[in-house]
């Protein structure tokens, strides 16, 4: 009973969604004993198949492949849907990118991927996986936003860790002890693509742990451009609302389709004759 109780203040505290997450991260294969693991670790990395194709992910430490695992298991779905959907010739861009499993994927299929990741250890991870992989992958470490401004990002404080949870929500005081904050400028998408050059995307994935309201605010322009057909959001219920964002989508003229409704991944469709 007192496990109980205490799993569901966890739950309250925390959301669904993070505790359940959490309690793969901490629980399932109880990595340290599984020989996986070991392996990886000995070698330095180990292989994800996306699709038709293999990449290499390095792992550090037993965060580092928790998170892949995380990844490999339960979202499998929206593998294969970019797998199916990306062509040689259509502009990736990868918001949120974490150590660039998507970004990975996708430099598989097309010459043309732009990762955005503002988390220290999470680009760097991913500028390593570029290497091993001798992908294209043009990387900026930044952040999006609706606006301009510096902001404190919040990651638990543990090392060399892929932080898959890294936010700039705020947190109540008693686990903002336990997180470690990197001061990051964010800007309105639109702006910095623009600056930058980059071309409008065909395909864009949105994984911003709870700042999806934001992000997509400040890229609308591009999101309404006629070029920009697929959007793959995964929404934080336990900060944004789902309905909200899903509607919010549907007025730039896309159609939605949940891939996971359970972990809040949708699929948004851009309808061709919406004007």
């Amino acid at each position: 009973m007192q496990k109980l109780k205490k799993g569901m203040a966890t739950i309250r505290r925390e959301g669904m969604k993070t505790s359940v997450k959490k309690l793969y991260l901490s629980e399932i294969h109880r990595t340290k004993k599984d020989p996986n693991y070991w392996k990886s670790k000995i070698s330095g990395s180990t292989h994800i198949r996306m699709g038709k194709h293999v990449i290499s992910l390095q792992v550090l430490n037993v965060e580092t492949f928790e998170e892949i695992e995380y990844t490999r298991y339960y979202e499998k779905t929206l593998i294969n849907d970019i797998s199916n959907e990306l062509k040689s010739d259509h502009i990736f861009l990868d918001v949120g990118a974490n150590m660039g499993i998507y970004s990975l994927l996708a430099a598989n299929i097309t010459d043309n991927v732009y990762a955005i990741e503002p988390y220290p250890t999470n680009s760097s991870l991913l500028l390593m996986n570029k290497f091993v992989n001798q992908l294209p992958i043009t990387i900026y470490s930044c952040a999006f936003s609706n606006s301009r401004e510096y902001m404190e990002l919040s990651g638990s404080d543990t090392g060399l860790t892929a932080e898959g949870g890294a936010s700039f929500t705020k947190l109540d005081e008693k686990n903002r002890k336990k997180d470690k904050k990197v001061k990051i400028y964010t800007q309105p998408g639109d702006s910095f693509l623009q600056e930058e050059k980059v071309p409008t995307p065909n395909v864009i994935k949105i994984d911003v742990e709870g700042a999806e309201d934001d992000v997509i605010e400040g890229l609308s322009h591009t999101i309404q451009n006629k070029n920009c057909s697929i959007i793959y959001l995964e929404i934080h219920e336990d900060f944004v609302n789902y309905n909200d964002m899903t509607e919010k989508l549907e007025g730039f003229g896309f159609n939605i389709k949940p891939l996971d409704r359970e972990r809040g991944i949708i699929k948004a469709v851009k309808d061709k004759h919406h004007k």
